[in-house]
């Protein structure tokens, strides 16, 4: 008898897709069970969606989209910016969503307008800088 083929694996874009289904359940603080409810499919389907087990149908892609609140096409964002290069699709797989969302949440919870704006500015200088150091003159500003 011939050998059985090795187990199908997720195909990268299906798995962007999936990545970013379940960050953004997460963000919302919304369980499976309940986006599988609003959607009408089981909580095992929402599972195999965010694995990229299974591919999201389009029609579904646009009732998770809604159900989210967000627009279909940023399931592809990350994939977009890479073109679906290659080189490229594994930079939304593994992804550090769980610290993208405790930092959404701490964020949230600041109610000064200053200190969120301070926020950003450091976000956006450590980005600026590419390797996540704070510039000089940033760092002067904190003291």
């Amino acid at each position: 008898m011939g050998q059985t083929p090795p187990p199908r694996q997720p195909h990268a874009i299906d798995a962007q897709v999936g990545a970013f289904l379940r960050q953004r359940r997460k963000e919302l603080s919304m369980s499976m069970k309940k986006l599988a409810d609003a959607a009408g499919v089981t909580y095992q389907q929402i599972q195999k969606y965010e694995t990229g087990t299974n591919r999201v149908p389009a029609s579904r892609l646009a009732v998770l989209a809604r159900i989210l609140g967000v627009d279909p096409g940023r399931f592809y964002q990350e994939s977009e910016a890479n073109g679906f290069a290659e080189d490229g699709q594994d930079s939304f797989i593994g992804s550090p969503a769980d610290e993208r969302i405790r930092l959404l949440k701490a964020y949230d919870l600041i109610n000064s307008d200053h200190a969120r704006d301070t926020l950003v500015q450091l976000a956006e200088q450590m980005a600026k800088n590419g390797d996540g150091n704070i510039s000089p003159m940033a760092k002067s500003r904190r003291r």
